[in-house]
């Protein structure tokens, strides 16, 4: 696969987080991140290094969660050698074979690399108001530069054994035979194109604010192929035929030495998560009282899960105001003011009756605070009920089919709450109207799509009774 089609890739999987995402995220990692392989005669050791996240977490359930999203970052590696002696075998500039032995004194490199990430991973967390704790695993697509290498040695003794002739040449500079003190040199080495690790990450998350999350933990990410781009017979320092000077460095990553190379990092994430974190979705289960809706009464609200029946005001004490007592007026009075009854209400339209009737649609997974494009619809409905008295209303929430039934049950029951409340702060008189949770039980579009179930996330009103006009 290309680097092109991988920028395509990678920007496709951009744009479709941002228009489905439900937690924005960015984080840091901080900690000892570079290649671990083994080597003979020497040692490696990783360098601390860091990395930066971007990304989003897609809600699956109450406690389960998909993050995707970019990180960069650089990981570096330092490797050391033991004095010794690394043959290859080369030819001269007259096209002679020989075998070339570089002896080292106090030789180190440095491997530095850049890299693009693509995280994949499945998040557990558990439910707390304000603490939570978090468990991420999956794999990572990596995306790796070239690494830059520098090395040094205090001293480099270049010879070469010429087998046709049985010669040994040591002290030739201008050929490339001698030795070298304190020296130095650098070059680029290149890495596989992509790579894939496994990545696990665990801690605590503290909820900041409605809108805010803050995780702490760490994390461990271990390359599962080899990310080496070559393994030749390359020399730990190539020959130059044309002198000591200017010798170009090698890298032990490119000779038979060194084994397989794994990208390998670990140490502490710190992580910002953004989000509406107070729409009381099926991850966030309130307490009845916690989240009784202004102006609605609490004995309306049922605490049992499987209870879908009317919640009925009946229970709730209405206070009316009192007049002075009158004394009793003669019969001819009485009989007269049958005559004279008052006129009687006025019956509502089934235009109006539809106009109430429609679905008040909540459209995002779990949120319960009522829509602003909600508003001036249930503006209409409260004028048209305070019109007539008499007609009273069900209003009944309902979710789609993500959840437990019993979380639905309740999410439905704060959505037609959160209703309520509107109408109640628009002067419609609580006693006209009765509250119900249908849950997940009474879907009107399927449930198999998503614009299926963001529809299903609504409450609908019902007109009790409706003596058309």
């Amino acid at each position: 696969m290309t680097r092109k089609e991988m920028v395509l890739i990678l920007c496709f999987t951009m744009t479709a987080a941002k228009t489905m995402a439900q937690e924005l995220n960015v984080w840091t990692n901080d900690g000892w991140q570079g290649l671990s392989y083994k080597i003979q005669n020497g040692q490696t050791k990783l360098l601390p290094d860091g990395s930066l996240g971007l990304g989003y977490t897609f809600p699956v359930s109450r406690h389960w969660g998909l993050i995707t999203g970019l990180t960069a970052g650089f990981s570096a590696t330092r490797a050391t050698l033991r004095d010794s002696t690394y043959s290859s075998y080369e030819v001269d500039n007259t096209g002679t074979a020989f075998r070339y032995d570089v002896k080292t004194s106090g030789y180190q490199e440095t491997q530095r690399f850049f890299s693009f990430g693509i995280p994949l991973m499945l998040q557990y967390h558990t439910t707390g108001s304000r603490t939570q704790w978090y468990l991420n695993g999956g794999a990572e697509l990596l995306l790796p530069f070239n690494a830059h290498i520098q090395s040094s040695a205090r001293q480099l003794q270049l010879s070469g054994y010429y087998p046709d002739f049985n010669v040994n040449v040591s002290n030739v500079p201008q050929h490339g035979f001698g030795t070298v003190g304190n020296w130095r040199g650098s070059t680029t080495y290149a890495l596989k194109t992509t790579t894939v690790a496994g990545t696990i990450e665990t801690g605590v998350c503290f909820v900041l604010s409605s809108h805010t999350k803050f995780y702490t933990g760490v994390y461990f990410k271990y390359g599962l192929d080899d990310i080496k781009g070559s393994s030749g017979s390359a020399p730990l320092v190539p020959y130059s035929p044309n002198g000591l000077t200017g010798m170009r460095a090698g890298s032990v990553l490119n000779t038979p030495n060194a084994g397989d190379a794994r990208a390998v990092a670990f140490g502490l994430q710190l992580r910002l998560g953004f989000g509406h974190f107070k729409s009381r979705s099926a991850h966030q289960v309130r307490r009845p009282e916690e989240t009784k809706a202004p102006g609605v009464p609490s004995q309306q609200i049922s605490t049992a899960p499987q209870d879908t029946s009317p919640i009925r005001p009946k229970d709730t004490p209405v206070m009316r105001p009192q007049t002075p007592r009158q004394a009793v007026a003669p019969a001819d009075t009485l009989a007269s003011a049958k005559v004279s009854q008052p006129a009687s209400q006025p019956k509502i339209s089934r235009d109006e009756t539809g106009t109430i009737e429609q679905p008040v649609v909540f459209g995002v997974l779990g949120k319960t605070d009522l829509p602003e494009r909600a508003r001036p619809h249930l503006d209409e409905v409260a004028e048209i009920l305070k019109k007539y008295p008499d007609v009273r209303i069900l209003i009944i929430g309902h979710t789609c089919s993500i959840g437990t039934k019993a979380e639905n049950v309740k999410v439905g029951r704060y959505r037609a709450e959160a209703v309520a409340s509107y109408l109640v702060g628009r002067g419609v008189p609580i006693e006209k109207m009765e509250l119900r949770s249908a849950g997940e039980s009474n879907p009107a579009w399927p449930n198999s799509t998503p614009a299926g179930r963001s529809k299903n996330r609504r409450v609908t009103i019902e007109c009790i009774n409706k003596p058309f006009d």
